[in-house]
């Protein structure tokens, strides 16, 4: 006998973190940019400062329309904290070690806590339009569980003998 390991599209997690532009309460008609991934502690890691992002113009010229930096980070009390960057980092800024409390450096913009029930959390514009952005995070159980950890466990659910 011996056993067969299945994996299933479903092994991962799921997360999605997205940015509303012009508005304070996630409508959807104002989402810019959606980021997805399957596992936070994997996607973000502690030796990297950020994520960066761009967007551009569908017609047209090509050029960019929007920039992100942020991270998520998964807290003790269940929570995730995303911490927003000043795009001027770029990808090669995300990519340093965050040496860094967050409002000691100088490209930290803010934080957010999102809870799975406040999932939904406005911000103050960078470049200071009073209609504002805000942010939604969705998660599920998993998502901020190690990498490691949740891949064993997966298997296990998957696996029988032949």
């Amino acid at each position: 006998m011996f056993t067969i390991f299945i994996l299933f599209q479903n092994v991962l997690t799921i997360y999605r973190v997205t940015f509303f532009h012009k508005d304070k309460n996630c409508k959807e008609t104002q989402r810019v940019i959606t980021a997805f991934g399957t596992n936070i502690k994997r996607d973000f890691p502690l030796t990297e400062k950020c994520r960066y992002y761009e967007s551009y113009k569908p017609e047209g010229d090509g050029s960019r329309l929007y920039r992100l930096a942020f991270s998520l980070r998964c807290q003790d009390d269940g929570t995730v904290r995303l911490i927003d960057y000043h795009p001027k980092l770029n990808q090669a800024g995300c990519m340093i070690a965050e040496e860094l409390y967050p409002p000691s450096d100088e490209a930290y913009a803010f934080t957010r806590n999102f809870t799975t029930t406040d999932n939904c959390q406005d911000a103050p514009s960078p470049d200071g339009d009073p209609s504002g952005e805000s942010w939604k995070v969705e998660w599920d159980e998993d998502a901020c569980k190690s990498y490691e950890i949740l891949k064993e466990e997966k298997l296990e659910e998957h696996q029988f003998e032949m």
